[in-house]
């Protein structure tokens, strides 16, 4: 035994060893070459010109050049493996100009950069060359194929610390997985078996990462902004970013103060290191997929008080065909994010209604406070529908509510949970009363009066063969161009399972004590299931009461319903499984392995129409992206005609601009004001809490709203200074964070000594 323990600990000192190592290796070789990477800005001689190309201080074309339209290229560039940024100065008067990369020596797969349209709006631009191996054959090209005159003032290369910023994260990553390798190291053979099923589960979930391209999904231009609004705003010094920049030509967009995006902050930092848009993507998605893995194997084993019955339920709630569409087909971030957290929630409410007494209901209150926050965070409408079942399950069980401790555990779980938020809460309701495009007459996002045309047909929700592709379309035009949104056939079985328990051996598992539970959540999963489709009645009760009718409005489409009922029906299924052998005792494992089989096939049948079917959507940098991907404009200043933000626009009155320099949602210039009153609108949203000072006499201006709701500065007469305008948090809003960021880390302090007790990580020590 003693011997078993020395080498124990000296494996434990020789991994923090490598671990240390691995990071100063990594930390080393950023500090080293940072500051020797490739730049180099073209001379004029160093290019290959068209033919109508006109040389002077600057490089012209008043018509088409010849050539495959090229206008100027350069000769074959040696480039190392890195990341590379190639720079253009030009001015155009028409559509038709193009910066690209091409090179000859490698394939496709180990160089990504997407060409820049040369617009007349701009006059700078730029691309992003990532090159996972050295090449000598790159070659930088401008072409124009249009009909006035083209410039070309300057064109320049050079390397990002991109690769070697990676480097630390991969180091970190590297550490991790020694760690996880000592951990796995000190398990039994039971526990190791576990872990190699959680990540088998999570192997299956992310087999469509496994290529160098994202799918192109309903929702994914929307929350790319989001992660690329939040690195904006961190480069900026911002944080939290409430005012996201990037979005709307730049102007900023208020998405942060109405949609919870901690979780976003992981792609933002992958951003900041020098990760791609699509690779910082697919990590994150990686990332939440084992997180939902191992959340979810957490709650059913504690509710069923075994391992095995855990791993199930983590296997049939991590493959369920409605959060699988929602991560790959839709890329609706905030609800699969949600679904991450509703596991933790529904197992915190059992927890106080089955177990609660006076010495642990605090805990369970912590548990799901902890399971609200992530719903707030992440899905304000996945809060709406959980709040919705937590009315019905409380009047239900209003005996039990009641109850002494039950009661605290309720009452003291939703006070938590609005403290953990109020960092986001305050802002929300601050800005929730603002005249914002989603409380206006004008927004077009609603659907008042049609949701429940859009419901599902009941064959749709328990489909073997899921089909990835298509809209979402009335009843009228059929499912022949709908998706499948549905369960899958495995909820179907579980479902089956237990009416067959119910009616056949309903005395025997009446003695389990999850049959009540499991009665009540296929209750409330049914229900879920039914206002699913289109035979709820959404527009009779839309139009019964103004309240009911904006609640249900923001519901948007019935089939969100279905996130809520897969935790109910994982359950219901979790429950019929471990009693299966009720029901046929001598081929329990035969049947149990029969329906795992099932629902492999119709989670490989998922996988394969949505890889095959669905287009590529390579994407790498800012440039690339659409920021007025808003859809319905929902956060945008109520008034504001999305058709009139351009990019750079400033109006002026009475005034003369000088070294003008915009970052994200800071601005900073000298302005000189004549004898009169003189105005400016910058391009930047106008949302309340942007301010403007004096930077000399630190003398704060007039902020308002103006020309297509852009920020207005007002300037007295006479007036000369440099100025800066930014967005500045309000203290409560402050106050708030710190409220909340107190109360979550006095919950960990609290419970983790207890966990630490409870589960010992590590060699055993016999």
């Amino acid at each position: 035994m003693l011997n078993k323990f020395k080498k124990n600990f000296q494996l434990k000192h020789l991994i923090i060893a490598c671990q240390l190592l691995i990071l100063f290796i990594a930390l080393l070789l950023y500090i080293m070459n940072r500051g020797k990477a490739y730049t180099h800005s073209f001379s004029w001689d160093e290019l290959r010109l068209g033919d109508n190309v006109v040389v002077g201080e600057t490089l012209s074309a008043t018509e088409p050049t010849s050539d495959d339209s090229t206008f100027a290229r350069t000769h074959d560039l040696s480039l190392d493996k890195g990341t590379y940024r190639i720079l253009v100065d030009y001015s155009t008067d028409s559509e038709g100009g193009e910066l690209r990369i091409s090179g000859n020596d490698i394939a496709s797969i180990d160089w990504n950069c997407t060409p820049l349209d040369l617009s007349p709006d701009k006059e700078t631009g730029y691309i992003t060359l990532e090159l996972t191996r050295p090449s000598d054959q790159v070659v930088i090209k401008v072409s124009y194929s249009g009909e006035d005159t083209f410039t070309l003032k300057s064109l320049s290369i050079y390397e990002t610390s991109a690769l070697y910023k990676k480097n630390l994260f991969y180091a970190l990553l590297l550490c991790g997985l020694l760690s996880f390798g000592y951990y796995f190291h000190g398990c039994d053979i039971p526990k190791r078996r576990r872990i190699l099923a959680l990540l088998g589960i999570w192997a299956i979930s992310c087999y469509p990462l496994l290529k160098d391209y994202l799918i192109a999904g309903d929702d994914i231009p929307f929350h790319l902004l989001r992660i690329e609004g939040i690195a904006a705003g961190l480069s900026q010094g911002s944080f939290p970013v409430k005012i996201h920049p990037v979005w709307a030509q730049d102007y900023g967009y208020a998405v942060g103060v109405f949609y919870g995006d901690f979780a976003l902050y992981l792609p933002a930092v992958l951003r900041l290191l020098g990760f791609s848009i699509q690779t910082s993507f697919n990590i994150f998605v990686a990332f939440t997929q084992l997180a939902t893995v191992l959340v979810a194997y957490y709650p059913f084993k504690r509710m069923f008080k075994g391992s095995n019955i855990g791993l199930l339920g983590s296997l049939i709630y991590s493959l369920s065909q409605y959060r699988l569409m929602d991560v790959y087909t839709r890329n609706s971030v905030g609800e699969f994010l949600a679904m991450l957290f509703f596991p933790v929630v529904f197992c915190g409410f059992y927890l106080i209604f089955m177990e609660s007494d006076k010495t642990n209901w605090w805990k369970h209150a912590i548990l799901t406070a902890f399971g609200l926050t992530g719903l707030v965070q992440t899905h304000i409408l996945s809060c709406e529908m959980t709040l919705f079942f937590i009315a019905i399950s409380c009047v239900i069980l209003l005996p039990l509510v009641i109850k002494p401790y039950k009661f605290k555990a309720l009452a003291l779980g939703a006070v938590l949970t609005v403290f953990m938020n109020l960092g986001f809460l305050i802002p929300f309701l601050n800005y929730f009363n603002e005249d914002i495009m989603i409380h206006s007459s004008e927004w077009v996002g609603s659907t008042d009066g049609a949701i429940q045309d859009t419901g599902l047909f009941l064959l749709q929700l328990f489909s073997l063969f899921q089909k990835s592709t298509g809209g979402t379309w009335p009843t009228s035009e059929g499912l022949q161009t709908e998706a499948s949104f549905g369960m899958g056939i495995i909820y179907l079985i579980g479902i089956g399972l237990l009416v067959y328990l119910l009616l056949c051996c309903g005395k025997e598992c009446a003695k389990h004590p999850n049959f009540r539970p499991a009665c009540f959540s296929l209750v409330l999963g049914g229900l879920a299931l039914w206002m699913s489709t289109c035979y709820f009645p959404w527009d009779n009760l839309a139009k019964s009461n103004p309240i009911l009718n904006k609640l249900i409005v923001s519901v948007e489409f019935p089939w969100r319903m279905l996130a809520p009922a897969t935790v109910f029906l994982t359950f219901v299924c979790c429950f019929a499984f471990s009693q299966l052998s009720l029901a046929a005792k001598e081929y329990t494992s035969l049947v149990l392995c029969s329906c795992i089989v099932l629902l492999f096939i119709n989670t490989g049948w998922y996988f394969y129409d949505l890889c095959y079917s669905k287009e590529p959507y390579r994407i790498y940098d800012t440039y690339e992206l659409d920021t007025m991907a808003m859809y319905s404009c929902d956060y945008l200043p109520a008034g504001t005609d999305p058709g009139l933000i351009k990019e750079g626009q400033v109006f002026q009155e009475n005034v003369f601009i000088e070294n003008y320099h915009k970052e994200g949602t800071k601005i900073l210039c000298r302005i000189t004001a004549e004898d009169q009153c003189g105005w400016v609108d910058f391009p930047l949203n106008y949302y309340q809490d942007y301010h403007c000072i004096s930077v000399s006499s630190g003398y704060e201006l007039e902020v308002s709203a103006g020309t297509n709701n852009m920020v207005r500065i007002t300037l007295p007469g006479g007036f000369s200074d440099t100025i800066q305008v930014s967005f500045r948090e309000p203290l409560h809003w402050r106050m708030s964070e710190i409220i909340s960021l107190l109360t979550i880390l006095g919950c960990i302090a609290v419970i983790s000594p207890i966990s630490l007790r409870k589960n010992h990580c590590g060699p055993k020590k016999n």
